[in-house]
């Protein structure tokens, strides 16, 4: 089971009679936001995994965000989420692998955390209150 996480603008799809939220990613930028051994969408919005990106989501400087952020957590649920009201916690996410010297995040959670922040800032600066993250 995988989980796809896209970042940008909030959109309404109408499927089967129904208004569902969905977004619609930010455009993709011409440089390597993360590390290319690490990711196939290194420029992209969007970013898919399984077990080790799924548990990135539940690690102490994520949990309480992502918790917050779906109705059905850890599932394959379409869930959506307005990122504006969590922008001071994105912004105090960890900015480095190290403290006091140590390392305590490894080199792939660094990596998706750059991802997170990058775009979620991003999207926020591109959209204001329409900035959402889709989980699915």
């Amino acid at each position: 089971m995988t989980l796809d996480v896209k970042i940008g603008k909030r959109i309404i799809q109408h499927e089967d009679g129904k208004d569902i939220e969905g977004v619609k990613m930010c455009a993709p930028v011409h440089f390597n936001i993360c590390n290319p051994e690490y990711t196939l969408w290194t420029r992209e919005a969007y970013r898919s995994g399984s077990t080790e990106f799924w548990n990135f989501w539940e690690k102490s400087y994520m949990i309480n965000m992502y918790l917050t952020m779906r109705k059905y957590p850890n599932s394959n649920d379409r869930d959506v989420a307005p990122l504006l009201p969590f922008l001071n916690d994105i912004k105090n996410l960890p900015s480095s692998k190290f403290r006091d010297g140590i390392k305590v995040i490894d080199d792939y959670d660094f990596d998706r955390l750059k991802w997170f922040k990058f775009w979620a800032i991003r999207a926020v600066n591109l959209y204001g209150k329409d900035a959402y993250i889709s989980f699915s």
